[in-house]
Order: structure tokens, then sequence, then C-alpha cells
């Protein structure tokens, strides 16, 4: 198994468990931003936000499975 299936299955377990994504997904940014000392906050949005869109229907609602 590469690194591309391993992405690929982590995105399925992340789509079929949204909420719980979306939890990890916010205790992780918080982490970085703790420990960055709020130094890199912006860029920590940006891949927050890219992260949310991947994961997102067009309109910008998570997928539902």
């Amino acid at each position: 198994m590469g690194v591309e299936d391993w992405l690929k299955k982590a995105e399925n377990v992340a789509k079929e468990h949204t909420t719980e994504a979306d939890e990890v997904l916010k205790d992780a940014e918080e982490f970085v931003e703790d420990r960055t000392a709020h130094k890199y906050d912006k860029q920590i949005e940006e891949g927050v936000e890219a992260v949310e869109h991947t994961f997102s229907d067009d309109e910008g609602k998570p997928e539902q499975t």
C-alpha cells in the first residue's frame, strides 16, 4: 500500500465520519496555532479551509454518505 492508497483511504474515512473529522480538524488547528504561538494563524486557517473544501459538496456543506 503506497502513500496515495493511504491518503485515499483516509479521505474515505473522513467522508464517512464528517462530524468526527471536523472535530479532529478543529483540534489540530488549535494545537498547531498554540504550538506556533499564533505566528502562522493565517496560513493554518487557509489550510483548514482547503481541507474543508475538499470534503464539502458544491454548496460548502459536508458531503453526506
